[in-house]
């Protein structure tokens, strides 16, 4: 069952990077491995996101050589169930260093409170709702202010994500059949203060006919954390995949996300190394 969840974790990861790679940059698949390429300075848009249980060394060498040596930094995702002990070497040859450990965890929808299903106690202050694409101008801002990235990648990432967008359902890749993606935010009046990427896909278990989704992109401007939101808003989030038929959710946090995740009920799954390389 780890391995299914594993699986399903990185299918929703993959997929969303792919529906990025719709609008900009080269999509690669070759020898079980995808990754994605722009040459933008941000290392989540230069980044190898799978690299298959049975990929051939030799090809994983190349690719990683390759990364590096583009101008751009690169990353590199090493899931735990596909050998890093194999990766590791390989990528510190090539000049990759570890850069970040992603707690990988789930949650079963069904054992959400009705509270936490409700998430109706937001701020008089302010409202919920999807992120429309008259409003991508401002998502685009506050990706960059919450983010730190540059603004080019945020220009990506908020068309790619706006809610339930037609940007990616054009694309051919198999890897979007089935792909829904909805983009909530947390608005005081015009301005956003926290948003946070709800995604789902169909099961690839052929034993399961279970629908599984997953939390992207979740955060909060600097002037409004610490005040709960982002747990309302998460909450909301898997309020409204529990309403599409998702039995389960899957994220990757950083250690600053743990405590807020534990406290919804994800149940830890393993670590999700990020290596990187380049400036």
């Amino acid at each position: 069952m780890e391995f299914v969840k594993h699986l399903d974790a990185r299918r929703l990861v993959v997929a969303s990077v792919c529906a990025q790679a719709s609008l900009v940059g080269a999509w690669q698949e070759y020898c079980q491995m995808y990754w994605w390429q722009t040459g933008m300075l941000a290392i989540a848009a230069n980044i190898v996101v799978d690299c298959g249980q049975d990929a051939p060394a030799q090809q994983m060498l190349a690719l990683a050589e390759r990364m590096a040596q583009a101008r751009a930094p690169a990353g590199w995702l090493v899931w735990p169930d596909q050998n890093p002990e194999r990766q590791q070497p390989l990528l510190l040859r090539c000049g990759f260093r570890p850069c970040e450990q992603l707690w990988l965890a789930s949650l079963a929808v069904r054992s959400l409170s009705s509270r936490d299903k409700l998430a109706a106690n937001f701020n008089n202050e302010l409202h919920c709702g999807p992120v429309a694409a008259a409003q991508i101008d401002e998502l685009i801002l506050f990706y960059q202010c919450c983010h730190l990235i540059p603004i080019s990648f945020a220009r990506v990432v908020a068309n790619a994500f706006c809610a339930e967008s037609n940007l990616v359902c054009g694309s051919t890749s198999h890897l979007l059949d089935g792909l829904r993606l909805k983009t909530f935010g947390l608005w005081n009046a015009d301005r956003l203060v926290a948003t946070i990427t709800a995604i789902m896909l169909n099961s690839s278990n052929s034993q399961l006919s279970e629908v599984f989704g997953g939390l992207l992109w979740l955060g909060t401007h600097p002037a409004w954390r610490c005040r709960g939101l982002a747990r309302q808003l998460t909450s909301h989030a898997c309020g409204w995949l529990a309403h599409q038929g998702v039995e389960h959710v899957h994220v990757q946090a950083s250690a600053a996300a743990i405590p807020l995740y534990r406290s919804l009920g994800f149940v830890e799954r393993g670590w999700l190394e990020l290596w990187a390389s380049g400036p």
